[in-house]
């Protein structure tokens, strides 16, 4: 990781050190999410989305690093989902829901877009179904918080 990191802040042009760095993040957000470290996988994902939004700058047309943001800002979203789960107050549970329903709809426009596009192989039309899914559901959950 540090040798990523290192490679990734002398030569900000190589889009392939930059790349694999925000991958690298996706990564550890997904072990530290395994983990129950809600705070540090968030920091992760947010990263590995930083990194692929300045990507995506240089190269917009770029299908793989779309797929990419779209599936950090996936797991970005569920992960928001459950630390709302674990949190102590309503008023946290639903900004941490609301953050996680943008995250999870962000994915969801990447995808389709790129499904509009014929751009989707088939595991990232998998995606974009349990994008669609998470969503739906999470959209659900903040709505019964607030009627009650």
């Amino acid at each position: 990781m540090a040798v990523q990191e290192k490679v990734a802040a002398a030569d900000s042009k190589n889009a392939f050190a930059q790349a694999s760095l925000a991958r690298t993040y996706r990564q550890l957000g997904d072990i530290f999410s395994g983990q129950g470290s809600f705070n540090e996988s968030i920091d992760r994902y947010q990263k590995s989305i930083t990194g692929l939004e300045q990507l995506l700058v240089v190269d917009p047309k770029n299908a793989g690093l779309s797929v990419d943001l779209a599936e950090s800002s996936l797991r970005l979203g569920n992960c928001l989902v459950i630390s709302a789960g674990k949190a102590e107050t309503i008023g946290v549970k639903i900004t941490r829901l609301r953050d996680a329903l943008k995250s999870q709809k962000r994915s969801v426009d990447i995808f389709e877009g790129l499904k509009a596009q014929n751009m989707l192989n088939k595991a990232a039309e998998e995606s974009l179904a349990n994008a669609q899914k998470n969503w739906a559901q999470t959209g659900d959950e903040i709505a019964k918080l607030l009627a009650k």
